[in-house]
């Protein structure tokens, strides 16, 4: 029981060790022209980005690791070669028709490794120069026996595919639609045409204060990050792309709407100022105040008999009072300003 740790570490360094040097098999089999010995080390750093450690491997230099490898790898003077891409001297039954033909069936097939490295495919005419970039070697064409790209591309239909402008490994899905035919290309436009519509149209109810006509297009790529080719939808401007959404989408001025957040009772252009007023409902009249019936007089107050006078008293400073009126007679009586002796006759009276 206690050794189990030791075992399964033991494991793991192994397991590590033979991808390692899968790895460097691999690498080596993506470069035909051989890679120096010397660099061994240099390219697996580049390629993989990781240093390559003889001493965890378990070797003292590169030379023991590579004759390690010789299942796979031969050393032809200062370069490791991949036994399938070996160009040695062959004497006796080989001819130089035989190595020429082999060679360039090794070219094409690391072609098509290449392309197939190369999910989205590699444009056509940049073919040469990735093939360069990849194994730092030209393409020849006239040393393959080819006058184009094109040809030598068609020359492999087994294994590559021709669509459009971009070369595609075979098994790439798209190249499966081209294998087609022209029926299946049509139908799978015309459901990639109906889902962009069909975006723009949902991506419109998300804005309830709409969108410019000219933004429509970069709001669609925020969006579901790719862009809307208006060419492959079959459209030369945004508006003709908008009018045909006309069911679901509105433009009121530079505006695009969905149908259900259009703006209501907008004036239309021409259409101004006297539109406004004939729409306006007429100020409804105030009905007339009812005239207060006159404030009926009262009777005139009988004269009492005369009172004797008292003897007459030192006046007062003249004190002016003001008498609250009664509320009910305020649109008819103003105040009234008393003297005190005036105020004295009311009080006795």
């Amino acid at each position: 029981m206690g050794d189990e740790p030791h075992i399964l570490a033991f494991e793991g360094i192994a397991s590590l060790i033979m991808e390692v040097l899968e790895n460097i098999v691999a690498m080596v089999k993506q470069h035909p022209a051989g890679i120096p010995l010397k660099k061994l080390a240099v390219t697996y750093n580049q390629t993989y980005h990781n240093n390559l450690t003889l001493p965890t491997l378990g070797f003292d230099s590169v030379a023991s690791l590579v004759a390690y490898l010789d299942r796979d790898l031969v050393v032809e003077g200062e370069l490791v070669l991949h036994k399938t891409h070996r160009c040695s001297k062959r004497a006796g039954a080989l001819t130089k028709a035989t190595e020429d033909s082999n060679n360039i069936e090794e070219v094409l097939e690391v072609i098509v490794a290449m392309v197939k490295q190369h999910p989205a495919g590699i444009p056509l005419k940049k073919l040469a120069v990735t093939y360069n970039q990849t194994y730092h070697k030209n393409l020849t064409l006239s040393s393959l026996g080819f006058d184009s790209i094109a040809n030598l591309v068609a020359s492999m239909h087994r294994d590559l595919v021709l669509e459009g402008d971009t070369v595609h490994y075979k098994n790439h899905p798209s190249s499966r639609l081209a294998a087609a035919g022209p029926s299946a290309k049509a139908s799978d436009d015309k459901e990639n045409k109906e889902r962009t519509l069909e975006h723009i149209v949902t991506m419109m109810t998300e804005h309830p204060h709409g969108i410019l006509l000219r933004m429509v297009a970069i709001f669609y790529s925020q969006k579901y990050h790719h862009n809307m080719a208006l060419s492959s939808l079959g459209f030369k401007t945004i508006s003709c792309l908008v009018e045909s959404l006309k069911e679901d989408l509105v433009v009121k001025g530079d505006m695009v709407f969905h149908k259900m957040f259009q703006p209501q009772n907008q004036p239309v252009a021409g259409k101004t100022a006297k539109a406004r007023e004939d729409s306006r409902p007429a100020t409804p009249q105030r009905p007339e105040t009812p005239q207060r019936p006159a404030t009926p007089q009262r009777p005139a107050t009988p004269q009492r008999p005369a009172t004797p006078q008292r003897p007459a008293t030192p006046q007062r400073p003249e004190t002016t009072i003001c008498l609250p009126v009664n509320p009910l007679f305020t649109a008819t009586q103003p105040l009234v300003k008393l003297t005190q002796e005036q105020l004295f006759q009311r009080v006795k009276e």
